[in-house]
C-alpha cells in the first residue's frame, strides 16, 4: 500500500510543475480566450475562483497519471501544487478554437519555464460547457491523453449470470452485539439493462483517501469505473444460491474485492462483504452514504502498533521463512501471546460475521429484492489478513460454515488451540526468496483437506482490486477469481474440480497439497 500511495504522490509531484507553477499572462490575444480566467485564477493562487471555474464533475488528464474527477479532487489537486512553491511558470498559449451551441473548445500549447531555465511544451486542450450563463470547465486534458487508455475496465464475469448489487446498514441498537452492522451484497439477477454502479462514490473514494494519507485527488478516478453490478435489480426468482461471506483486510471495506464479488456472484453465489466498526477505512450506509473512519481512533491505532518491535518481527520471520514445523509452531504461540488486541479483533469480526447470518436470515424471509435466495445449508467464508485470520476462526467456530479461505493472513485468534472443523485453503504471497507464511499448525491438526497455494511474486497488498485499478493488472485479480471460484465450487458445490489444475494455467502459483 505505502508503495502505491509513494508512487502516486511522485507522478503528481512531477506533474503539477507544469500546469500548477505561477501562470504568466497569455500572449496570444488573451483578452478573447476563456483559459485566461484559469491562468488568472493560477497566478492568483485562488482557490474560489478555480472552484468556480470547473463543473461538480469535471475531469483533469494527465500524462503519465490516473485522471483526477470532481470539482472537489480538482481544488486538492491545486492546493496541493501550490504548496510545492516551486519558482517556475506556465502560459497558455491557444492556436485554436472551436464552438458548438453549448460546448467551446480551446487548443494549444502549455509551455513552463522550469527552474533549472529549461522548457518544457506539452500540448492541451480545454472544454467549456454552458452552465447558468457562464462558461466552465469540463474537461482539461494535457499531452492529448486518451481518457479510454487511461481508465481501467473491471473484467466482464465469466458465469451464466448478471449480477445485482445492494447494501444494508444496521444502527448499533438494531443488532444484538451493540456495534454497528455494514454489509452490501452482490447476487444473481436476471436483469439485463439499466443503471450499474459505480465502483466508488465520491463519498467513499475520498473517505478511503483520507484513511490511508492518500491527497483526496490521489483516487478519485475510481468513481467514474463502471462495475458490472446492476442498481435496483431482483434476484433470480425460485431459485436458492449458497453464500460466501467475506471480510477484509485491516483497514479495508467492504468494496475493495469487486472484481472477485462480481466473479462469483455470476456463478451463481451470493456474496456477502462486512465493515467492521471501528476498524475498516470505512462503513458503507447505502450507495453514497459512508461513516469515514480515522488510523488516529484509538481503537485501531493500538492494533496498529501491537505487531510493531524487535521480538515481534523476530517472530514473525520464522513463520514466513522457517521449515522446521516446530519453530513454526514455536513462534506461533509465542506471537499469539504477544498480540492479544488481534485476538481479540479476530473475535469480534467472527461476531460480526455471525450477526451478519442473522440479518441475512431475516432478509430471506422479509426483502422484496432477496427473499427465498439463501441456501443457509451452503455458506463459505473467505477473507484478507486479518479477515484472513476470521475466516479460521469461523471454520471451527461456526457450524453453519461449510467451507472457508485465509487470504494471506497471520491466522491470529483461537485456531492454534483448535482443530479446523471444514475444508479450508490458505493461499498465500511469496513476494521473494522461500518468504511465505507457513501453515504446518494448522494443517497437522485439521479434521478436513487443508490446502495451501502459494503465489510467486506477490504481495500482500494485492489481495484486492489494487492491481487492476491502480496498475491495470488484469491478470492478478483472474487468478485470484479462479483459484477462489474453484476452491468454492469444489467444497460448497461439490463439483468435481482438481486444484491441481489452478498450477498449469498460472505458472507462479505453487499448490502445497
Amino acid at each position: 500500500m505505502k508503495t502505491i500511495i509513494i508512487k502516486v504522490c511522485l507522478v503528481m509531484g512531477i506533474l503539477l510543475t507544469c500546469i500548477f507553477c505561477k501562470a504568466q499572462p497569455n500572449k496570444n490575444n488573451n483578452s478573447i480566450y476563456l483559459i485566461t480566467r484559469l491562468e488568472v485564477a493560477e497566478k492568483q493562487k485562488d482557490i474560489k475562483k478555480i472552484k468556480n471555474l470547473f463543473l461538480n464533475e469535471a475531469i483533469i488528464l494527465l500524462p503519465d497519471a490516473p485522471p483526477i474527477a470532481g470539482n472537489k479532487a480538482i481544488c486538492g489537486l491545486y492546493g496541493f501544487g501550490w504548496a510545492k512553491n516551486r519558482n517556475e511558470f506556465s502560459e497558455y498559449l491557444v492556436d485554436s478554437v472551436a464552438k458548438y451551441e453549448s460546448e467551446i473548445f480551446e487548443y494549444g500549447q502549455i509551455v513552463t519555464w522550469k527552474e533549472n531555465k529549461q522548457k518544457e511544451i506539452l500540448p492541451f486542450y480545454v472544454k467549456f460547457k454552458k452552465s447558468q450563463n457562464d462558461w466552465v470547465i469540463s474537461e482539461l486534458n494535457f499531452g492529448n491523453t486518451s481518457y479510454e487508455e487511461k481508465m481501467p475496465q473491471l473484467p466482464k464475469p465469466t458465469g451464466e449470470y448478471n449480477i445485482g448489487q445492494v447494501t444494508y446498514f444496521y444502527q448499533k441498537n438494531q443488532t444484538s452485539t451493540s456495534r454497528y452492522l455494514s454489509f452490501q451484497v452482490w447476487f444473481p439477477t436476471q436483469q439485463q439493462s439499466g443503471e450499474k454502479y459505480k465502483y466508488r462514490s465520491p463519498q467513499a473514494a475520498e473517505a478511503a483517501a483520507k484513511f490511508l494519507g492518500w491527497p483526496i485527488f490521489g483516487n478519485s478516478f475510481v468513481t467514474l469505473i463502471e462495475t458490472n453490478s446492476y442498481r435496483n435489480a431482483d434476484v433470480v426468482p425460485n431459485k436458492t444460491f449458497p453464500v460466501l461471506i467475506y471480510n477484509h483486510g485491516y483497514g479495508g471495506f467492504s468494496g475493495v474485492y469487486q472484481t472477485v464479488f462480481e466473479e462469483l456472484a455470476s456463478h451463481g453465489y451470493i456474496v456477502v462483504s462486512i465493515g467492521h466498526q471501528d476498524e475498516s477505512a470505512l462503513l458503507q450506509v447505502d450507495d453514497k452514504i459512508v461513516i469515514p473512519n480515522s488510523r488516529e481512533n484509538e481503537f485501531y491505532s493500538k492494533r496498529s502498533s501491537e505487531l510493531n518491535g524487535r521480538e515481534i518481527n523476530e517472530l514473525q520471520f520464522v513463520i514466513l521463512n522457517s521449515d522446521d514445523d516446530n519453530k513454526v509452531k514455536m513462534a506461533y504461540q509465542k506471537l499469539l501471546g504477544k498480540s492479544p488486541l488481534h485476538r481479540k479483533s479476530v473475535e469480534l469480526w467472527a461476531s460480526d460475521t455471525k450477526e451478519t447470518i442473522k440479518k441475512l436470515i431475516s432478509l430471506n424471509m422479509n426483502s422484496l429484492q432477496l427473499s427465498g435466495s439463501f441456501d443457509f445449508d451452503n455458506i463459505g467464508v473467505f477473507g484478507h489478513s486479518v479477515g484472513g485470520a476470521t475466516a479460521g476462526e469461523l471454520a471451527f467456530s461456526c457450524p453453519q460454515v461449510k467451507a472457508a479461505i485465509n487470504l494471506d493472513g497471520f491466522q491470529f485468534g483461537n485456531l492454534f488451540y483448535n482443530k479446523l472443523q471444514v475444508p479450508f485453503l490458505f493461499v498465500s504471497s511469496n513476494s521473494s526468496g522461500s518468504n511465505y507464511l507457513r501453515i504446518s499448525p494448522f494443517k497437522e491438526a485439521s479434521v478436513h483437506p487443508c490446502h495451501q497455494i502459494i503465489i510467486k511474486g506477490f504481495s500482500h497488498d494485492m489481495f484486492s482490486d489494487l492491481p487492476l485499478v491502480m496498475n491495470h493488472n488484469e491478470r492478478a485479480v483472474l487468478m485470484q477469481c479462479d483459484i477462489i471460484l474453484k476452491f468454492f465450487d469444489k467444497y460448497i458445490k461439490h463439483k468435481y474440480v482438481d486444484l491441481k489444475d489452478i498450477e498449469s494455467k498460472y505458472g507462479e502459483l505453487k499448490f502445497n497439497n
